[in-house]
């Protein structure tokens, strides 16, 4: 990730743009922020899951969280009864990813966010993240081994 954005700072910069390195920056920690939230939930999902099955489950998550969650408002103005729970109960529990990217505001070069709403984003992510390794701790803590008979 951190290749990434400076490879995007350099082609902006051959080509005679000028980057803010703040705005750099805050595009770097808002990724980086999404990416810790999902390698939450790739963790919580291990201590209770085989490897395949988790890191399946962890892709799917993921890709619901990027692509479902903010799309479901405009469902949630047709959906009725158990649908319309359902939709928010995801809404509510899967990431909300769209409040860490700062594509745009970075390639129409707007600079840098300000600071209350980038470190409440940030906040948000370093609270859900917590919450995932949390209660993936507490998983793995309960978790039973069984010695293997081949020894």
């Amino acid at each position: 990730l951190l290749l990434f954005y400076a490879l995007i700072a350099v082609v902006v910069s051959i080509k005679g743009g000028a980057v803010s390195p703040v705005a750099l920056g805050q595009c770097y920690a808002l990724p980086a922020s999404a990416l810790a939230i999902v390698c939450g939930v790739a963790l919580l999902l291990s201590t209770r899951m085989h490897s395949d099955a988790a890191a399946s489950l962890s892709y799917v998550v993921a890709v619901a969280a990027f692509l479902l969650v903010p799309r479901i408002p405009a469902f949630l103005v047709k959906a009725t009864g158990f649908s319309a729970d359902a939709f928010l109960a995801l809404y509510n529990l899967l990431p909300h990813f769209e409040i860490l990217d700062m594509r745009e505001r970075f390639v129409y070069s707007q600079g840098p966010a300000e600071w209350s709403p980038f470190l409440m984003a940030v906040g948000y992510a370093a609270f859900y993240t917590a919450a995932l390794v949390l209660a993936a701790w507490l998983a793995y803590r309960r978790k039973r081994f069984s010695r293997s008979n081949l020894g």
